[in-house]
């Protein structure tokens, strides 16, 4: 979902919350947070699907059409290029293969949309969403009747890989700039769903504007279940090296999806840290994954390297850190879809669910709100460790270390990094706290308890170790980025975003309280001329 879309969902959800009959699952943005939810809230994520693509081209009588042998190319699966289905196969490492059916183009002479430049909505003009909503509908219907399309044919995969009734995909792209977004209409208002030869449609992805072909990778995550992981308000760059981040859509450097993704979705071979291990990580597209914690906020690390076509922009291979903040983690409630809508994920600053972690140490993405992927990537002769200040991430304690965002120690390390002498892999030096299993003798033939005491003293050890390392002569890696002060939290870290909707919902239900006071106010000023003029300001 792009910015342009997100204030036009905020006001339509809030509509639905207020007069929609009933609101259904939030499961569709809740990254994978429900994974029984296939067909109703989610397209299937594995097994062999069918996707329709409609072409619709607005206001053809001003507006150039889509160019259908570009959209023909992009939906066909040729390893060498980036497409669709190719990307989707390559991420979930051939769990997921898709089939792209082209319909005839949806033609419209004139814009269905009143005073719009080139057919494209304003920002702010909430008009164009409602119009869009019928207009989804009338698409549907009209590809069906024109293009003799049987929709069985877009349902023959699901939760268990057979026919489920529910459509497998529905694409749509647009010739005009209207906005990105992945509309959830069904799912928001039960009453809208879509019915079409037994098939039930909830959802349909939308691209358009000039990299209408690559976005469509990324609003087709949004039927999948996964959330926006850039920042919609631009107070951070947002996610680095995922399609649900932010890549501007850029065929040039499609990256792939994200560790945290591929592991929620099932796409991932996980390989789990307990203690101090020596490690050739293998190259990300081989679907590794290495989790370093087990708490609500955690690490995971991939050898991210150019993996022809995607990942282009990384010059050399390197080590990514994402630090994954669970307290932050979408739900699948009835209400989680509007917080996700109007508290983002990843807009908060300081403390968002999932960030980079930079190898310079100097928050770029934060500060700068540019993409640094190659600095950002840890290589010979880095190091991710403790830090012995144990503050608060905030404005004023920027400091680069492995601890939690509330400044206590992870027990998580990385040294030693080889990136030079093992192409494709990469060596390191990874740590994390020991993972004590329940039953006895792990590892040494020792009891429960005496596991649990060794591993308690080996974390001790290394903070030690660290705090040895963390001194004024020896502050080469962990070391202050900005600033250091209060670790207290800070004005910025309270989200005021929200604050407008809650106004909005404050108004509705004390206008008429609120017009009441005014009007005594102003006839005891006697400045009240007659009933009209109050009428008139409200």
């Amino acid at each position: 979902m792009t910015g342009n879309s997100i204030q036009k969902m905020i006001l339509l959800t809030i509509v639905c919350l207020l007069f929609c009959p009933s609101l259904a699952s939030g499961g569709f943005i809740d990254h994978f947070a429900q994974k029984n939810d296939i067909g109703r809230n989610k397209v299937p994520n594995k097994g062999l699907s069918r996707v329709l693509v409609i072409p619709v081209n607005l206001n053809t009588a001003k507006l150039p059409k889509l160019d259908t042998e570009r959209i023909a190319k992009f939906f066909s699966d040729d390893p060498n290029r980036v497409n669709f289905p190719g990307y989707w196969r390559v991420n979930s490492l051939g769990k997921l293969k898709i089939i792209a059916d082209i319909a005839k183009p949806v033609n419209y002479q004139h814009c269905p949309f009143n005073n719009s430049d080139n057919c494209t909505p304003k920002r702010k003009d909430l008009k164009g969403l409602f119009k869009g909503l019928p207009l989804i509908k009338e698409v549907l219907r009209r590809v069906k009747q024109e293009s003799k399309l049987d929709f069985k044919r877009y349902d023959i995969n699901g939760i268990d890989g057979k026919a489920d009734g529910w459509s497998d995909g529905i694409l749509i792209l647009l010739n005009v700039g209207w906005f990105g977004v992945a509309l959830p209409f069904g799912i928001v208002d039960e009453n809208q769903t879509v019915e079409i030869d037994g098939v039930k449609i909830n959802m349909v992805a939308i691209s358009s504007g000039p990299r209408y072909l690559p976005m469509a990778i990324h609003e087709y995550g949004h039927l999948l279940g996964f959330a926006d992981l850039y920042d919609e308000y631009r107070n951070t760059y947002g996610l680095q090296l995922s399609s649900m981040g932010n890549w501007r859509y850029d065929y040039r450097k499609t990256p792939l999806l994200d560790p945290f993704s591929k592991m929620q979705i099932g796409w991932a071979d996980v390989v789990e840290i307990s203690g101090i291990q020596e490690i050739l990580l293998a190259p990300a597209q081989s679907g590794k994954v290495y989790k370093l914690g087990r708490k609500r906020e955690f690490f995971l690390i991939e050898n991210r390297q150019a993996n022809r076509p995607y990942d282009l922009m990384i010059a050399s291979p390197g080590i990514s850190v994402f630090h994954v903040n669970l307290n932050r983690m979408p739900g699948s409630e009835k209400l989680d879809f509007l917080k996700t809508v109007v508290d983002c994920l990843n807009c908060r600053k300081w403390h968002p669910f999932m960030m980079n972690v930079q190898a310079d140490g100097k928050y770029d993405v934060q500060y700068k709100l540019k993409r640094f992927e190659n600095r950002d990537l840890f290589r010979s002769g880095d190091a991710f460790l403790p830090d012995r200040q144990r503050l608060n991430l905030s404005p004023s304690n920027v400091w680069f270390s492995s601890n939690y965002y509330n400044g206590n120690y992870s027990g998580i390390s990385i040294t030693n990094i080889d990136s030079d002498s093992f192409f494709p892999f990469i060596r390191a030096t990874l740590e994390a706290p020991l993972i004590i299993n329940d039953q006895p003798g792990l590892q040494t033939g020792t009891s429960m308890v005496e596991d649990r005491m060794l591993a308690e003293n080996a974390v001790k050890a290394k903070y030690k170790k660290a705090d040895m390392m963390n001194t004024e002569e020896n502050k080469t890696i962990v070391m202050p980025a900005y600033a250091i002060g209060s670790s207290c939290m800070s004005i910025e870290d309270i989200d005021w975003r929200i604050l407008p909707v809650i106004l909005f919902l404050v108004w509705l239900i004390f206008r008429s309280k609120i017009k009441i006071k005014v009007e005594q106010y102003y006839r005891k000023k006697g400045k009240l001329k007659q009933d009209e003029d109050l009428k008139n300001r409200f």
